[in-house]
């Protein structure tokens, strides 16, 4: 019989550390705080002042992405590692 092949994905997910990373990942993206949003000076003129708010709009939208990224990659990444992983890490590194 051979054995399957498994593709980087799947090495990567059931790689012994996967559930530590993606503890990680996900702890990061659930105790992060979302950025303040900067004052805009009332001084400034008003076609600025638009562009400033555009810009924090956007960064504060990139930030949510961004954490809902990490919340995501750590769930699968603790989900699809498994103990027999770390138990066939552990026989491999034991057979050498």
């Amino acid at each position: 019989m051979s054995k399957h092949e498994h593709s980087k994905l799947e090495s990567l997910m059931k790689h012994p550390l996967a559930p530590l990373v993606g503890g990680v990942m996900w702890a990061i993206a659930q105790f992060t705080e979302e950025p303040a949003p900067r004052l805009v000076p009332s001084e400034l003129p008003e076609a600025v002042r638009a562009e400033w708010q555009a810009v924090i709009a956007k960064n504060q939208v990139r930030f949510q992405r961004r954490m809902a990224f990490f919340e995501k990659v750590g769930e699968v990444l603790m989900g699809f590692s498994s103990v027999t992983s770390i138990i066939d890490f552990i026989e491999a590194k034991s057979s050498k």
